[in-house]
C-alpha cells in the first residue's frame, strides 16, 4: 500500500496540470495586483553554471518585461551537496565546454574562497536589487581570470544565510537557479523553457535557438554511458542516447552503477521532490512516458541490473530489457523488486524468465558495478547519467546536444 501511494502521489506532483494550475494562479495574481513580475537569480561567484547564466540574463533581460532580482547565498550544506568540491570542480569543467557553444566566456582561474567572500562583500550593496545582475557579472568576470578586487568589508553572512533560508522555503537547494512565480529554471540548461514560459506570459519575445556549433573534432571510437536504474535522467537520456550512437555508427556501451542512495550517500526529500519534477517537465517536452513511478531502490535495482549483465554476457537483448524496465519504473508503477514485474518486464523484452531468474540469483554482477564505479569516480564525476566522450566527460540528459556533436565528426 505504501508503494502505492507513493505511485499514485508521484503521478500526481508530476503531472502536466501539476505546473499548468500555478502558473495560471500566479498570472491572476499578478494581474489582479498589477505588479510587475519578477524573477529571482540565486547565485554564488564560485558557481561556474550560475557564472554563465548571469552572462546570459544580461544579454536577454533587456527585451523582457520583467525584474531580475539577484541574491546572494551561502554555500549548500552537506547534506543537500555531499560532493561539493567535485560538483564545483565539475562545474567549472562544463561551463567551459559549453561556453564557446553559447557565445559566452568563462575565465581559467576558480576563484579561491577568500576571492569570493571579497566579491560577495561588494555584492552586499545591491543584494536583492536589479543592480544586482550587472555588478555579478563584472565581479565574476574579474575573479575568473585571476585578477584581485578591492577589499571590501566583511560578507554579510547574515544575507546569505537569509538568502539561504528563502532558497529551502521556496523549494529548493542550489546556486544557478532561477525562480519565477512558482517554477525552477537551472542555469543555461532551463534558461530556454524560461524565456518560453515568458512568452507564453507576453512578457518577452519569441524564443530564439542560440546554440554555434563548430566543427566537431574526430570521431570517437566508443562513448560510455554511466547508468543508474533510479536515476529518471538516465531514463529521459536512454533512447536518445542510442538514437545518437546509432545514427552516427558508435558504439555505445551501457555501464550500470547503484544510485547514490545504495552507495551511501543522502539524498534528502526536497531533492528528490525536484528532481522529480524537473524530470518530469523534459519528459512532457520530449514525449516521453513519464509519472506513475515505482521506486526500485534497493532489491528492485539489484534484479534489473542482474538481468541486464547477465543479457549482455549472452548476447541476449540487454538493451531492450534495460529499455523495457525503465518505462516500466518510471511510467506505468511496475514493481521489478517482484517477480510478477519483473517477469511483465521480461516477455515484453522477450527474454527467458528461467534466464532472469536464474541471473537474479547469482551475484557476479555486483563485480561489474563495482568496477563501473570505480571508473566513475576516476574519471572526476559521482552522478549519473554520464558519458565518457574519449577526454570529454558529460554529465545529465541537457549535455545530449553535445554528445551528439561530439560524435558527428
Amino acid at each position: 500500500m505504501r508503494n502505492l501511494l507513493k505511485t499514485a502521489l508521484a503521478a500526481k506532483i508530476t503531472s502536466e496540470s501539476s505546473f499548468l494550475l500555478p502558473r495560471l494562479v500566479a498570472r491572476r495574481i499578478r494581474n489582479a495586483r498589477r505588479t510587475r513580475p519578477t524573477v529571482e537569480w540565486f547565485h554564488r561567484l564560485d558557481d561556474a553554471h550560475s557564472l554563465l547564466l548571469g552572462q546570459a540574463l544580461e544579454q536577454l533581460s533587456d527585451a523582457w518585461e520583467v525584474d531580475i532580482i539577484g541574491r546572494t547565498i551561502s554555500p549548500t550544506p552537506k547534506t543537500l551537496a555531499p560532493q561539493a568540491d567535485l560538483l564545483r570542480d565539475y562545474a567549472a569543467t562544463d561551463a567551459r565546454q559549453i561556453a564557446p557553444h553559447l557565445g559566452l566566456e568563462v575565465g581559467y582561474v576558480t576563484p579561491d574562497s577568500d576571492a569570493v567572500e571579497r566579491g560577495h562583500s561588494l555584492l552586499s550593496s545591491v543584494e536583492g536589487t536589479t543592480d544586482y545582475l550587472g555588478l555579478a557579472n563584472d565581479i565574476g568576470a574579474i575573479l575568473w581570470t585571476g585578477s584581485p578586487i578591492s577589499e571590501a568589508n566583511s560578507t554579510e553572512t547574515g544575507a546569505l544565510e537569509s538568502n539561504r533560508r528563502r532558497l529551502h522555503r521556496l523549494g529548493h537547494y542550489q546556486s544557478g537557479m532561477l525562480f519565477f512565480e512558482g517554477e525552477w529554471f537551472f542555469g543555461v540548461d532551463r534558461l530556454p523553457l524560461l524565456v518560453e514560459r515568458l512568452f507564453e506570459e507576453r512578457l518577452g519575445p519569441r524564443p530564439n535557438h542560440f546554440l554555434a556549433l563548430p566543427p566537431p573534432p574526430d570521431k570517437p571510437a566508443e562513448i560510455e554511458f554511466f547508468y543508474s536504474v533510479r536515476s529518471p535522467y538516465s531514463y529521459l537520456a536512454l533512447r536518445r542516447a542510442l538514437d545518437i550512437a546509432e545514427a552516427a555508427n558508435v558504439p555505445l556501451t551501457i555501464r550500470p552503477v547503484l544510485p547514490m542512495v545504495m552507495r551511501g550517500e543522502p539524498v534528502p526529500f526536497s531533492k528528490r521532490v525536484y528532481l522529480l519534477r524537473d524530470a518530469a517537465r523534459e519528459a512532457h517536452r520530449h514525449d516521453i512516458p513519464f509519472g506513475r513511478v515505482r521506486d526500485p531502490v534497493g532489491r528492485g535495482v539489484e534484479r534489473v541490473i542482474a538481468v541486464f549483465v547477465a543479457a549482455q554476457a549472452e548476447n541476449l537483448p540487454a538493451i531492450r530489457f534495460l529499455e523495457c524496465a525503465a518505462t516500466a519504473i518510471w511510467s506505468q508503477g511496475v514493481a521489478v523488486d517482484r517477480d510478477r514485474g519483473l517477469r511483465k518486464v521480461c516477455a515484453e523484452a522477450e527474454i527467458p524468465w528461467e534466464f532472469a531468474s536464474n541471473a537474479i540469483r547469482d551475484e557476479s554482477w555486483r563485480s561489474a558495478v563495482e568496477a563501473n564505479q570505480v571508473a566513475l569516480r576516476e574519471i572526476g564525476h559521482w552522478g549519473v547519467p554520464t558519458f565518457r566522450v574519449g577526454e570529454h566527460v558529460l554529465w545529465g540528459q541537457d549535455r545530449l546536444w553535445l554528445l551528439e556533436w561530439l560524435v558527428s565528426g
